[in-house]
């Protein structure tokens, strides 16, 4: 059975083997909902806002099976995970680099909260960012975080295919009995041995190698892209963010 067409198989690839009264209860959806949401019946976008904050999911996914299931920003070069990482870090993150060989992955934490009829809830807001990472984005790290909250781990060429795909939210990432980023590791500076690890890890090309995935007139015009100023770039990128928006 495809799961993009079956909301009941995208709801239990949700869950991950959680009983949905007990996922229910802890985000804040109510007993109805959840009733219904079993039976397959899919509640109205607004009554989903505590599953798509609580898992980093997405909703048209979850509507409609359109998509990936889970957020992740593609950063189509190291500038422009740059521009992408200094825009989060207004904020103060726990940073996770996630390596397999060349590849690098990001993914950012923070504890959040919201409110339904006056009941705080309480979840990890995750930021997921993979592609063409290299120096230049560590280096915002570095001097984002002072070296403080930064951890890494080695991850598998599936996991790191997975979560590049947005097939890994935040339940696999932080919660479950064999939570990924469970067995990261702090690093205390990031001048040390680990630091130089990265960077010439990232000297060529780092990041999920989407070539397989994509033609060659596709690959073609990201090189060109890779070529412009960052505002340019960031600029493209805000058109296809509308773009998918609009098609959602």
């Amino acid at each position: 059975m495809d799961v993009n067409n079956n909301f009941e198989e995208r709801l239990k690839m949700l869950l991950s083997g959680r009983k949905i009264h007990s996922w229910g209860d802890k985000i804040g959806l109510t007993k109805t909902i959840l009733t219904r949401m079993n039976k397959g019946i899919m509640p109205g976008a607004d009554k989903l806002s505590p599953a798509i904050r609580a898992e980093n999911l997405s909703l048209s996914w979850l509507i409609d099976g359109i998509g990936s299931p889970y957020l992740v920003n593609h950063c189509i070069s190291d500038e422009d995970c740059y521009a992408t990482l200094d825009e989060l870090y207004i904020e103060q993150w726990n940073t996770y680099l996630l390596l397999c060989g060349q590849k690098i992955a990001i993914v950012l934490t923070q504890p959040g909260s919201y409110y339904i009829k006056d009941d705080p809830y309480q979840y990890p807001i995750v930021e997921v960012l993979v592609g063409e990472i290299g120096s230049m984005t560590l280096q915002r790290i570095d001097k984002a975080t002072n070296g403080k909250n930064i951890f890494y781990m080695d991850i598998s060429s599936e996991e790191m295919k997975q979560l590049a795909k947005g097939q890994i939210g935040t339940y696999q990432l932080l919660n479950s009995d064999d939570a990924i980023l469970k067995n990261a590791l702090l690093i205390r500076n990031l001048g040390e041995l680990e630091h130089k690890r990265f960077l010439k890890c990232s000297e060529d090309k780092s990041g999920y190698n989407i070539a397989s995935d994509i033609s060659s007139d596709e690959m073609a015009t990201l090189k060109n892209l890779r070529k412009l100023e960052p505002p340019n770039l960031m600029n493209i990128k805000t058109l296809i963010q509308a773009l998918v928006n609009k098609k959602e």
